[in-house]
């Protein structure tokens, strides 16, 4: 038989500076949102460059089967990430293109699958979450180019805020305390 497996309970410490500060970063990310999605775009730059030399370096080391695709894969990720690196901006308005018509298709595609689920339960939640995500396609491709600093460094510092706050909210209990009643 298979073991059972018994979840240590996190640091509460740890865990509540690890909620503290994504939180904090969050608030701050939406203070700056511009200033979040350069930060990503350079963070993903620099990712990208080193990843792309590792496998480049991986593959022309070991020579195995497939090494010259492996070597121009990694040559790829080396060169996006020197542009990226270059400027960071125009990563992010690709980013912002790529989540306004993933935010369109998925949209159409809950509508579509809520109108093949009526009358069951839930249709109504899929077709609100379609319609929502439709909402939000034409939010970000209306603004585009424009507005996709804004976009991405807002949806950055709604998800860190989140993150943060399901840290905090996920804290243990304190443990009492030697002696204690």
């Amino acid at each position: 038989m298979g073991q059972v497996r018994v979840m240590r309970a996190p640091n509460r410490g740890w865990m509540m500076v690890a909620g503290a500060c994504q939180l904090a970063a969050g608030l701050v990310f939406l203070w700056a949102p511009a200033l979040a999605a350069m930060a990503a775009g350079t963070v993903v730059g620099a990712t990208l460059l080193v990843v792309g030399g590792v496998i480049a370096a991986s593959a022309v080391a070991g020579r195995g089967m497939g090494w010259g695709w492996a070597v121009v894969r990694g040559a790829v990720a080396v060169l996006t990430g020197v542009l990226l690196l270059a400027d960071p901006i125009a990563g992010v308005v690709g980013l912002a293109l790529a989540m306004g018509v993933y935010f369109a298709a998925s949209g159409a595609a809950r509508l579509a699958l809520a109108v093949t689920w009526r009358p069951a339960a839930g249709w109504g939640a899929m077709a609100a979450s379609g319609v929502l995500g439709l909402v939000l396609a034409v939010a970000v491709l209306a603004g585009w180019p424009a507005t996709s600093l804004a976009v991405v460094g807002t949806l950055l510092g709604v998800e860190a805020c989140m993150d943060g706050v399901a840290h905090l909210a996920a804290l243990p209990a304190p443990r009492p305390q030697a002696g204690a009643r």
